[in-house]
This record gives structure tokens, sequence and C-alpha cells, in this order.
């Protein structure tokens, strides 16, 4: 059950860094690709009924753009360091 609670705990702060985001006018442009992700996200907690998601394959999936990006940061470094 403890394991159960600490789920619980995390799948509730992982909704709120989500509703977080959400309100920053940073992210603006992208409030319909947040609000996608949070859905997802909740459904796959829930046990994924409505999208048949999982936490599992959204990791898999946002995994996917962090190793895009940082292909891009570590291109855009080594531009750089040649343009120099």
């Amino acid at each position: 059950m403890a394991g159960q609670g600490r789920g619980l705990f995390l799948g509730t702060r992982a909704l709120e860094l989500f509703d977080i985001t959400q309100m920053d006018t940073r992210w603006k442009k992208r409030r319909r690709e947040i609000d996608r992700a949070r859905e997802t996200f909740a459904d796959a907690v829930l046990g994924g009924r409505e999208y048949k998601s999982n936490l599992k394959s959204l990791e898999e999936y946002f995994m996917l753009f962090a190793l895009a990006v940082q292909m891009r940061s570590f291109s855009n470094a080594n531009k750089a360091t040649v343009d120099v």
C-alpha cells in the first residue's frame, strides 16, 4: 500500500507541474501540446482507459524528444566552435 501512496503522490505532483507550466506565459504558444501531454499522462496514471497509454510508453516517447534536443544542442555547439 505504501508504494501506491508514493505513486499517487508522484502522479499528483506531476499534474501540478503540468498546471504550473500551463500558467507560465512563456509557454503560451505551446499550450495545446502541454494540454495534450497532461491529458495523456493523466490517462496513463489512471490506467490508460481512454488512450491506452502507460507510463513506459510515455517515457519512451518523451525520451526521443530529449535525445533530439540534446543532439541539436551538441550540433550547434560544434558549429560555434568551427566558426570561431
